[in-house]
Order: C-alpha cells, then sequence, then structure tokens
C-alpha cells in the first residue's frame, strides 16, 4: 500500500469518528433478559414501588415458558422460551421492567418486540414505554408513549409492535418497558411475547448512517 493510500485511509478513519456521536460510544441502558431465557419473573409492584428497581420482569399474571407450556403450534420467535401472557382481571395484563438511564445521554428511544397468541383469537398487544425523572416517579412519568397490534389467527406467525424513535425528556433517569395484551381479546386463552429491543439515540443512528454513505462516496 502507497503512502498516499495510507494516508486516504487514515483521514477516511478520522472523519469517520468525528461523524459518530459522542452519546453513540456510551453504552446504552440494557432490557435484563430480553427474550426470556435466563431469568425468573419477579414482583410485579416491586419493579416500581417503594421506588423503581432494575434488572427483572415483573408480571401480573405470566410465566417464561417452552413449547411444552404453550399453546399448539406457538413457539418461541427465536431461542428456546419466550413470555407467556394469561389473563387478569383489570383491562390489560401486563409485565413490565424499570430501566436506569444513568450518565448516558438519551434524546430519542425505540422499544420492539414480537408478539403470538393460541389459535383463533386474535387480542391486541402492547408496548408502553414512559420515563421518569427520578427512581421515586411513579405516578408521575414525564412522558408516555406506546404502540398497538392485533395479532393475527395463526399460532405459527408472530408480529412486531414497536414504539418507534420518540424523543425523551433531557432529565431522564429511569424508564420503564411495559408489555402486554387486552384482557378482553384473550379471554380464557394465553398471548405470547419474545425478543424484547431498545434502540437508544435512534435519530443519531440513522444520521451515523447517512454520514458514512456520505463517506463512502468522498473516499470512492
Amino acid at each position: 500500500m502507497s503512502n498516499r493510500d495510507l494516508l486516504r485511509h487514515a483521514l477516511c478513519i478520522g472523519l469517520l469518528l468525528a461523524m459518530i456521536p459522542a452519546s453513540l460510544l456510551a453504552q446504552c441502558a440494557n432490557i435484563a433478559d430480553p427474550g426470556f431465557e435466563s431469568l425468573a419473573l419477579g414482583d410485579f409492584d416491586g419493579v416500581v414501588t417503594p421506588q423503581f428497581t432494575a434488572d427483572y420482569w415483573g408480571d401480573e399474571n405470566a410465566a417464561i415458558v417452552d413449547t411444552i407450556g404453550a399453546c399448539q403450534g406457538v413457539v418461541p420467535h427465536s431461542g428456546d422460551k419466550m413470555l407467556k401472557i394469561m389473563p387478569t382481571g383489570g383491562t390489560i395484563s401486563e409485565t413490565w421492567q424499570a430501566l436506569p438511564v444513568g450518565s448516558t445521554p438519551v434524546s430519542t428511544l425505540t422499544v420492539s418486540a414480537w408478539f403470538n397468541a393460541c389459535e383463533p383469537i386474535t387480542p391486541r398487544g402492547v408496548i408502553s414505554v414512559r420515563t421518569f425523572n427520578n427512581a421515586y416517579g411513579w405516578g408521575s412519568p414525564t412522558s408516555t408513549n406506546s404502540a398497538s397490534l392485533y395479532v393475527d389467527a395463526s399460532a405459527s406467525t408472530w408480529e412486531k409492535i414497536t414504539v418507534d424513535c420518540v424523543a425523551i425528556p433531557a432529565d431522564t433517569q429511569w424508564v420503564l418497558i411495559d408489555l402486554g395484551f387486552d384482557n378482553v381479546g384473550l379471554g380464557s386463552l394465553a398471548g405470547y411475547i419474545d425478543d424484547v429491543q431498545l434502540t437508544c439515540n435512534c435519530d443519531a443512528v440513522a444520521n451515523e448512517s447517512t454520514n458514512w454513505g456520505s463517506l463512502k462516496a468522498i473516499y470512492n
């Protein structure tokens, strides 16, 4: 490789690093057991009271199962296990997790998960994302965003629900990810959730991809 080629490589690497926002270089909050493979479910109320507690899923009426504990035809979206949500006495049967944001600067969030249900029901699956500016803020979220979808009647297919790149307040310290199904749609059967994913600073990730495309054009 010639000196000129080396210089061009060094220049491109430097430009690329300069284009990556500092927020992307810091680690985002991590979901504990996003595929429901390794942790036991915990106390539902304990996630939010008396203060937020991280690192586990709290459930109202749920279980972590494999195909043996599922309706016929339902298999995990990936891995060996999935979350099975059964009806409760309220409007929605929920499972949630609190995530500390810490010192990482986060301006936007995307949260997604895969939903399925027993045949022949088509219940509405819901994801809600709430933010808080302190560990004792339950009941006073600083922002709330949600997305929902009616799953189809086939147990062999999964539907993805996404709360897509929503802006969150600059003072956010905690994020509460809430997954669930409408009880009226579940009836006496069950819904399933798997592979929860969190992306922080999704707007910056999109900008980085655009910048990288421009950089490749300059390099070529």
